[in-house]
């Protein structure tokens, strides 16, 4: 993104209460378990790394908003 990286957009959706419960899910090229640890840390639910398929996105949303 270039305006802020992901980390900080976690920390700014987290800080407000109408969106704190909101699920956020990471869609990134970084794949190392650090990034994925700091994004989790921070209130990421889920982490996917990039190439993707649309099955895989629609899997964890359905996931997290706890479709079957």
């Amino acid at each position: 993104m270039p305006v802020m990286d992901g980390l900080t957009l976690i920390d700014r959706i987290k800080a407000k209460p109408d969106l704190a419960a909101v699920p956020i899910v990471v869609i990134t090229t970084e794949g190392d378990t650090g990034e994925r640890d700091r994004a989790m840390a921070k209130g990421a639910v889920d982490f996917l790394v990039k190439p993707i398929q649309g099955a895989a996105v629609a899997t964890v949303v359905k996931k997290h908003l706890g479709m079957p």
